[in-house]
């Protein structure tokens, strides 16, 4: 699709049939390769699963009217036509997952994570894009191998699980992290000015003056300079410095931080303090954009690099087609020289997604001051009239967020959606993210929230309880390992709210409870606890068995998912996840189960969706399962996401939607 938002030409790139269960995970653009011994220009590689294990592969995208030479048709080359671009496999075992491709930015090499060396650990690979010396020639039509070296090495003792951030402007270092957790992420450098004498092991960084424990730290968006004068400067997101996460500027070859940017702690003397997480920021040749989660809803900045207004952090306010949105996701026009223009990924209440083309350099020319004497800069959003947000047919409500108290006087925010704004007494949802941490937002619904809300005329809530991302580490740390079941209380203390403060517009008498993975935890850990307060329940991919997941998740995920949960190779952490596993505790469901599950799951493992269905049978409570084939984590096919739809839909007006109306 056209930069400019008012073409209609909209063109169709992938054609090929490779069955079902196939997922696109990223399509990186890359200037050109000459591993077939002749410069194929352009084009993007492409990471691809073709049957929901997540075990994603690398694919080359390519078209001859930019190559030196027609290359023949290559064994095992995807039939793509009628579309002109070509695709060939670059890695070829399904049992070895691929993924994290960073380009270099001179575009010359990039580094990508593997399993090949061994299932349980991930390894940091460098390929060269060009002069990379293959030896194959153009006429060759065999299949090619992806040639690559890893620069990272085993590690002396625990798992590895290396993930490259940026290449610096002059190609000498590369940043890299070790993800341990979702609140353990410690950072590295490694010198890589002659990869054919690579350090040992990469140089661990540990950022100055921070305030937090090293072992409670995430260091993400690392970002090395694009200015060549100062290639060295980096930009981390971390959490070192607070409980939110800020964005800060470190010079690696001094080892100081020169500027906090964002950090709300009043001695830091950040640019311009914001008490939340910064999710995200987009180093640019003469800018740093940024994106902030305010209490669920995004909130954008720019600061300038250069210029009269260099360090200065200004808001970003939209108006134009979208502007209600509660997310902007930006893509820059940068490689054609043009980095103000963005293209915007629009999400609301209204509809699921549109996209809108903004510039920002007309804008920061017409910087304004607000009454508390903060910057601001007004940019006007404009629909690509090929991807307009297209408002759905039936009725959509606002949602608002609303906090309550739990058992233990922690606050906890949910996301509310009433039929009715509230004018009458209607039936409840609780829907409870995944993860667990992720963040429910006026984004995330489930695909059966319209048919709730107009339909049965259902109130909708996403909870976020402890454990969910956006207000702080200590909230996201508060549900782990021993601390796990407080989650599940969390729902408990919202089923008493809603019966106590919400009885006018909410019956707390007619609630049922659903969620994936994580989510469908919950939802069993919520049937084993409140089956007596609970119509049903809905779980997709939800994990039963504690242990037994943890000891058959794939094993890269391992370590990972054991900081979050527990090591059931310990003892007394066995006995414990034994103890509060719904699994351990499915006697006590006494409401109607409905579970669907990916045969492929590689997260979960199938088996625990089959335990929970046949307990519940065995004792004559009403269960429904359903066996995705070929899906995996969650169901991507079309056709498998419309029936799963409309047996939710069947179920609930079976034993929810009577409940209801009686």
């Amino acid at each position: 699709m056209p930069v400019d938002p008012a073409s209609e030409e909209l063109e169709k790139v992938t054609h090929f049939d490779l069955g079902t269960g196939r997922v696109i995970s990223s399509i990186t653009p890359i200037k050109g390769d000459d591993w077939r011994g002749t410069l194929r220009s352009g084009g993007a590689i492409m990471g691809m699963d073709v049957d929901g294990k997540e075990f994603f592969q690398f694919w080359r995208m390519w078209e001859d009217s930019e190559s030196e030479t027609v290359i023949p048709h290559i064994d095992g080359e995807l039939d793509n036509k009628p579309s002109t671009i070509r695709i060939e496999r670059l890695t070829h075992d399904n049992s070895i997952k691929f993924s994290s491709l960073l380009l270099s930015q001179t575009e010359d090499f990039f580094l990508f994570s593997s399993t090949e060396d061994g299932p349980a650990e991930i390894h940091t690979y460098m390929t060269r894009l060009t002069d990379s010396k293959t030896g194959i020639s153009p006429s060759s039509t065999a299949a090619f191998s992806l040639p690559r070296t890893r620069i990272t090495a085993k590690a002396s003792s625990g798992r590895a699980h290396w993930a490259a951030s940026s290449v610096s402007l002059d190609n000498k270092y590369v940043l890299l992290t070790d993800i341990k957790g979702a609140s353990y992420r410690p950072l590295y450098v490694l010198d890589i000015s002659d990869p054919a004498t690579l350090p040992a092991q990469p140089e661990r960084l540990l950022l100055p003056g921070a305030t937090e424990r090293e072992e409670e730290t995430n260091n993400s968006w690392i970002s090395f300079s694009r200015d060549a004068a100062t290639p060295h400067l980096v930009y981390i997101i971390t959490d070192a410095y607070g409980d939110f996460r800020s964005s800060l500027i470190l010079d690696l070859d001094s080892r100081t931080v020169l500027r906090h940017i964002t950090a709300s702690e009043p001695s830091l003397n950040a640019i311009r303090a914001i008490p939340w997480d910064v999710k995200g920021h987009v180093v640019l040749e003469d800018m740093l954009y940024m994106v902030a989660n305010i209490d669920g809803w995004d909130a954008h900045y720019v600061m300038p690099l250069s210029g009269t207004r260099k360090h200065e952090v200004i808001e970003i306010k939209f108006d134009g087609d979208g502007a209600d949105s509660a997310s902007f996701s930006p893509t820059f026009n940068r490689k054609n020289g043009r980095p103000y223009e963005i293209c915007y990924r629009l999400a609301s209440y209204r509809s699921s997604g549109g996209l809108a083309y903004a510039d920002l350099e007309p804008a920061l020319e017409r910087v304004q001051t607000d009454n508390e004497g903060k910057s601001f800069i007004v940019v006007t959003l404009k629909s690509y009239k090929q991807a307009q947000p297209i408002a759905p047919a039936f009725k959509t409500v606002a949602p608002k967020v609303i906090k309550f108290k739990s058992f233990d006087g922690l606050e906890v925010p949910f996301v509310y959606y009433h039929p009715c704004e509230g004018k009458k007494r209607v039936p409840v949802n609780i829907e409870i993210h995944g993860g667990p941490t992720v963040q429910a937002t006026s984004l995330r619904k489930s695909r059966i929230h319209g048919y709730l809300i107009n339909e049965l005329e259902c109130a909708v809530l996403y909870p976020n309880v402890r454990g969910s991302i956006g207000y702080g580490k200590k909230y996201m740390m508060a549900d782990d390992v021993y601390l796990r079941e407080d989650s599940v209380k969390d729902i408990g203390a919202l089923i008493d709210y809603i019966g106590e403060h919400m009885k006018d517009e909410l019956d707390a008498s007619k609630i049922f409870v659903s969620g994936g993975s994580y989510g469908g935890y919950m939802t069993f850990a919520c049937l084993t606890h409140y089956s007596n307060k609970l119509a049903c329940g809905l779980a997709t991919c939800g994990i039963a068995d504690w242990v037994a997941f943890l000891s058959n998740t794939a094993a890269h995920r391992q370590d990972n998912r054991r900081r979050e949960y527990g090591d059931e190779t310990d003892p007394d952490v066995r006995a414990f996840l034994q103890r509060i596993s719904p699994a351990s505790n499915a006697d006590k469901i006494t409401s109607p189960l409905w579970i669907s599950h990916g045969e492929n799951d590689s997260r979960v493992p199938f088996e625990q969706a089959y335990f929970m269905y046949d307990s519940c049978v065995k004792r004559g409570v009403h269960a429904e399962l359903i066996a995705g084939v070929n899906e995996g984590h969650g169901f991507k096919q079309k056709s498998v996401l419309e029936y799963v739809s409309g047996s939710k839909i069947l179920f609930l007006e079976r034993f929810f939607a009577k409940a209801a109306t009686a």
